[in-house]
């Protein structure tokens, strides 16, 4: 087909063919000819350049040009046959192309689409599509994204038991070699044994007497906490004291202690005093009781104080600790394992003078010699990163054993600068550590020798997060800075491999980046227009500049964590929120309605000493707080946060309407009329639903167009993480600002597919923003297909996925 005359002047610019022009028409028409004559000159596709798939060249129109040379008399004639050399050579044979290959990212000064991404992936490209730019530089990807659907694609809401052999190996290990990790296990062995077993100068430790530990280094709290649990509309109170255990049930609802074995556990509420910074499951080698690693800190160390005289000392925050508890397991009848009758216990903890640990990271690899676990690294408030050798505790009982570490196994920090600390670090393999810099700046460590390898200034605000690709990708990391664009670079060649997203963000919350290794990509916090809503999205490391949404929360996320066997992201809010999202169904699924699930909502409050002194209670009797835990929460659309705006704007604007008409039919009733507008508020009146009478200045007031709440700051959900042993993989555990712990067994039975749900768990609760139930996908699909390219990409709608078939890839539905 031939097409108009109009849209030809519109469709192309010289500017965008012709790098160089001049002022005059014989300059534009001299450069026209040699783009005529270069037949090898290629061109790059233009933001605003359509896909033509009935014809690749454009002829010209024989009623003004007799052919192809170019007049020098200004018109259409001459436009048309530069054209049309520009559209010969924008569109290849399409057999010339390798499958998946990656087009370079545009660099053409006059484009508007300046920070955007504009390439080969779009928002509306189909799962083949997909899989092909993101996993085409691997053979068997096909394979591995067919165990990927038969796995995670039905399971949308929480993870499933891995039952057998191939879903396993599947799961730890997706994208590298059969006997890569026990390669990697053989290897750490090899390199701890000739270097630092027989090192002079290791770890020192010594044992500490219990009330040393418990006066200095371990939080301490006297009184008790008071947690409201159950179904909403039958709360019971339960009080627990610091190190102790409130046992819970698949449902969430705790176990009452009774010997009834029918019940089968689901997991812990944990009391450990203080507020958790840092988390983090143990690699294990045997299948064994489980070991979870905390750093907490007191209280008084993020209480409001009104002036800085009642502000704690400096010298009182040196003392810090990493503590160690033990989570018993047992097996069933079927064969799987679940969290024990048995309360978790604190194994060991480790006491120090460096000052308190914001973040703490196992070593990926566990250690394979007698009774040592793996490396421990923590990072204290003194900018200094430290590295300590675990050993398995040695239990005596009940009781917990306490060491004193007086020198680490390796020490790292920046000499002769001042100002420059470490403020964040990633594991590289088992002898590297990458850490990020307050200049901005990247450095590479290596733990024996201790020394710096590499440093190069990447960013020019301080690092927030770094995060590294292992095990695929290792020397591929990741970083986020407080003010500018998230980073990959490529440590191999870190001067010539960088890409980043040209999205400025401004991030003053750590632990919002992490790697997902099934998925091949980077999962962190995406900057968001309105205040009221935080966003996570994905980000292939093939494809780094595009962005596509993972989930959007009413709060500010504060903690996120990815799964190391399986592609779900659990994440905390401000609001004390924790939900999960399954990513592989989320970013490649076009129009396929995702979902997200609230797991539990948090809400705490401080119990005011006024009010204890009003009753006459004892203020060490008193308890330190009174938090409420919600559970059973229905799953909400995974929408884009501005057509959730949108939805709730105009189902705002309905019910406002629908209160002024109210108040005219209750002023006419009043007055003893009985008209058009009582009737009228009468047929619009919610059936079931009480609308309180609305005030003239309520009904004549301006429309409210979001809400923003602030909430508690101990509310909030401090630290998340993914069990990393394969067999316990759907194990997790969340912090709570107000020193709770929650253990959870979310693993779902392959063979029912389905979890016990409590009776009588609440679906919507009063006074709690649990999220909206959107009942037409259309109006969903109408707002997000509105959106600039500008904003987050989102992928959301309803419609059959593109799927995998057993002779190859087969397209549903497409375009």
């Amino acid at each position: 087909m031939r097409l108009r005359a109009t849209n030809k002047q519109k469709r192309f610019r010289t500017s965008d063919y012709i790098p160089s022009l001049g002022s005059s028409d014989d300059e534009v028409d001299d450069a026209a000819k040699v783009a005529d004559e270069d037949c090898n000159e290629a061109f790059v596709n233009p933001p605003g350049a359509g896909d033509d798939d009935d014809e690749d060249v454009i002829e010209p129109d024989p009623s003004s040009e007799s052919d192809n040379t170019p007049s020098h008399n200004p018109g259409n004639g001459r436009t048309r046959s530069r054209r049309t050399v520009v559209k010969s050579k924008l569109r290849e044979p399409e057999n010339e192309r390798s499958p998946g290959e990656v087009q370079p990212y545009p660099s053409d000064p006059a484009s508007r689409w300046t920070r955007a991404y504009v390439g080969p992936v779009t928002r509306w490209s189909r799962f083949p599509e997909l899989c092909q730019y993101w996993f085409d530089d691997r053979t068997d990807y096909q394979t591995v994204i067919d165990v990927y659907l038969s796995m995670w694609a039905k399971h949308e809401l929480l993870p499933p038991r891995l039952l057998s052999a191939q879903q396993v190996n599947t799961a730890r290990n997706p994208w590298m070699p059969i006997k890569f990790f026990e390669d990697q296990e053989s290897s750490f062995l090899q390199w701890y044994i000739r270097h630092l077993s027989s090192r002079a100068g290791g770890q020192k430790a010594v044992l500490m007497p219990d009330s040393t530990a418990l006066r200095w280094y371990i939080p301490q709290t006297a009184t008790a906490l008071i947690s409201l649990l159950g179904p909403f509309d039958a709360l019971k109170e339960y009080k627990t004291q610091q190190g102790q255990a409130v046992t819970l049930a698949t449902n969430s609802l705790p176990i009452d202690d009774t010997p009834d074995d029918s019940i089968e556990q689901g997991g812990y509420l944990l009391d450990v005093g203080g507020i958790v910074m840092s988390m983090g499951w143990a690699p294990l080698k045997k299948h064994g009781d489980q070991l979870l690693a905390m750093s907490v800190i007191p209280f008084t160390d993020q209480a409001y104080y009104s002036t800085p005289e009642e502000a704690p000392e400096e010298s009182t925050l040196k003392q810090g600790s990493i503590q160690i508890w033990q989570v018993h397991i047992e097996q069933t009848e079927h064969g799987t394992t679940r969290p024990s009758r048995t309360q978790p216990k604190l194994a060991v903890a480790f006491c120090f003078d460096w000052g308190r640990v914001m973040r703490m990271q196992w070593c990926p690899v566990p250690l394979p010699v007698d009774d040592h676990i793996s490396l421990l690294a923590i990072l204290c408030n003194d900018g200094r990163l430290r590295v300590l050798e675990v050993r398995q505790p040695q239990l005596q009982g009940s009781k917990a054993t306490y060491e004193q570490i007086q020198e680490p196994l390796a020490l790292m920090e920046i000499r002769n600068e001042q100002g420059i600390e470490i403020s964040c670090f990633t594991w590289i393999n088992t002898n590297r550590i990458a850490t990020g810099l307050t200049d901005g700046s990247v450095v590479v460590w290596s733990i024996f020798p201790c020394r710096i390898l590499q440093r190069h200034p990447i960013h020019s605000s301080p690092v927030m997060d770094i995060s590294s690709s292992y095990p695929s990708h290792p020397f591929v990391i990741a970083s986020l800075p407080v003010g500018g664009v998230a980073t990959i670079t490529d440590l191999n060649k870190p001067n010539g491999e960088m890409v980043y997203n040209p999205n400025l963000i401004i991030d003053f919350q750590p632990n919002l980046l992490a790697w997902c290794e099934h998925m091949r990509g980077f999962v962190g916090v995406w900057p968001s227009a309105f205040p009221a809503s935080g966003c996570i999205s994905f980000m292939a490391a093939r494809i780094f500049p595009q962005a596509r949404l993972v989930l959007s929360l009413d709060g500010q996320p504060t903690c996120l964590a990815v799964g190391s066997c399986h592609p779900y992201v659990l994440v905390g809010s401000s609001d004390g929120s924790l939900w999960i999202v399954n990513i592989f169904r989320k970013v490649t699924f076009y129009r396929k309605a995702s979902h997200k699930l609230k797991l539990f909502q948090h809400e705490y409050q401080e119990t005011p000493t006024a009010s204890n002194s009003h009753h006459g209670e004892d203020e060490q009797e008193a308890p330190r707080g009174v938090c409420r835990i919600l559970h059973g929460f229905r799953p909400l659309h995974n929408g884009h946060p501005k057509a959730s705006r949108g939805l709730k704007m105009r189902q705002t604007q309905i019910e406002h309407s629908k209160n002024r008409k109210k108040a005219k039919a209750a002023s006419a009733k009043k007055k003893g009329g009985r008209g058009k507008d009582k009737a009228t508020a009468q047929d619009n009146a919610i059936p079931g639903v009480e609308n309180p009478k609305p005030t003239e200045d309520q009904a004549d007031g301006p429309v409210p167009s979001g809400e923003i709440a602030v909430y508690a700051p101990l509310s909030r959900i401090t630290a998340v993480c993914w069990n990393p042993n394969v067999n316990l993989s759907w194990w997790a555990a969340a912090a709570m600002g107000s020193g709770l712990v929650r253990i959870m067994d979310l693993g779902v039975d392959m063979r029912s597919g389905q979890r016990p749900e409590a009776k009588g768990n609440n679906e919507e609760e009063p006074g709690l923003d649990i999220g909206q139930d959107f009942q037409a996908d259309e109006d969903m699909d109408d707002a997000e297909d509105d959106f600039d390219e500008g904003d987050i990409l989102g992928d959301e709608g309803s419609g059959d996925p593109g799927m995998m078939g057993d002779g190859g890839w087969t397209a549903v539905n497409s375009r």
